[in-house]
């Protein structure tokens, strides 16, 4: 009895075992072949007739060469803006007559110039200044520095009474300036000027509904030359206000009124041509009798460079 259920048992058992590699070895080989040598493409059509619909929107493939960019860039390019020619830039006309302002040069700009006066306080003769000079250093970023030099008394000795200047200077945007100098620093026996020092503030005011006509104002204080008369005669201590308003009432023209310290001024600063930075300014001088022995005419005519 025991071998009986012995044999069944490996019988039962064996014919499990030999139905599992047969299912084994078709799964292995039979679907392998069916994969690898079947035709697919009904399938794949079938697939693609499925998603047609959204495949569709893609009708053509862009030609994507040199021509066909160019011309789609040409087609879509817009016109250029049509830009407005450069202007020639006017010189600037002066904003002073005979007193510092706390605009100056900088690093690459020379200036020069002659001042004339038909006769001096207290004696009937001409005189005259040439005077020139230039910038150091960039007032926008930093600090600028003018150095000056001046021949004095050119109707009498021509070149024997010099002196020498400085001024520094700071400029904040366009419309303001601030400026310590110091002039005559050095000078020569026969000059009657002075050495003055002074500190002085500029202002640019532009009003809104005037857009052609802005000011320049200037004010400052200073020793020695910006000092009354008599106290200058008596080479006094002590400190004097000094300041000069410029009108601007053409691009080519400013009105000026000037305040030495002793007496006013009022002229002319003048531009009288498109391309060359020269600037020629008349004026009246000691018109108030505060100083001097009546008025007075001077000229000067100065220009200023910008090298780079």
């Amino acid at each position: 009895m025991q071998r009986l259920v012995h044999c069944l048992t490996l019988f039962f058992y064996g014919r499990q075992t030999i139905l599992i590699l047969m299912l084994l070895y078709w799964f292995l080989f039979g679907v392998g072949s069916v994969l690898g040598g079947a035709d697919l493409t009904p399938f794949l059509s079938d697939a693609t007739d499925r998603v047609a619909p959204q495949a569709a929107v893609y009708t053509a493939v862009p030609d994507t060469t040199d021509d066909a960019v160019a011309k789609a860039r040409a087609a879509l390019a817009l016109p250029a803006p049509r830009a407005a020619p450069p202007r020639d830039l006017h010189p600037v006309p002066g904003i002073t007559l005979n007193t510092p302002t706390a605009f100056g040069a900088r690093l690459g700009q020379i200036y020069g110039g002659v001042h004339f006066q038909h006769r001096i306080r207290y004696a009937n003769w001409q005189d005259g200044v040439i005077s020139g000079g230039a910038g150091l250093g960039d007032p926008q970023r930093w600090v600028g520095l003018d150095m000056t030099l001046t021949m004095l008394d050119t109707y009498t000795d021509l070149g024997e009474d010099m002196a020498l200047s400085w001024k520094l200077h700071r400029q904040f945007g366009s419309r303001w300036a601030v400026a310590i100098g110091h002039e005559n620093m050095w000078h020569t026996d026969g000059t009657d000027g002075g050495s003055s020092r002074y500190a002085v503030v500029s202002h640019v005011l532009r009003p809104n509904h005037w857009h052609t006509t802005a000011f320049i104002v200037s004010a400052g204080i200073g020793n020695d030359r910006f000092l009354p008369e008599r106290q200058f005669q008596q080479r006094a201590d002590g400190l004097n206000a000094f300041g000069s308003v410029a009108a601007r009432v053409h691009p080519a023209m400013h009105v000026v009124a000037n305040w030495t310290g002793q007496d006013l001024a009022l002229g002319l600063s003048v531009t009288p041509f498109e391309r060359v930075p020269l600037v020629f300014s008349p004026a009246l001088v000691d018109l108030t009798g505060h100083a001097g022995d009546g008025v007075r005419f001077s000229a000067s005519l100065g220009m200023a460079l910008t090298l780079w």
